[in-house]
């Protein structure tokens, strides 16, 4: 693994935890993430998880909201 798979993967993983916690636009999340505009965040998200962040949040919110 390369520095920057290691880089791409913590961004990624620090996306999805701000994705879960925080109701932030995506656009907002990508720039907090270091992706340099929305388009290439979502693509590496969906390479990443198998989603986009829009699914990705919206599958969390609706199991968050089951559990309370």
């Amino acid at each position: 693994n390369t520095l920057h798979g290691f880089l791409l993967e913590y961004r990624l993983n620090t996306a999805m935890e701000i994705l879960t916690s925080q109701n932030l636009p995506i656009n907002q999340v990508a720039t907090l993430c270091g992706f340099p505009n929305p388009y290439h965040f979502t693509k590496a998200f969906r390479k990443f998880t198998g989603v986009s962040p829009t699914e990705y949040k919206k599958m969390h919110l609706v199991f968050n909201t089951v559990l309370l």
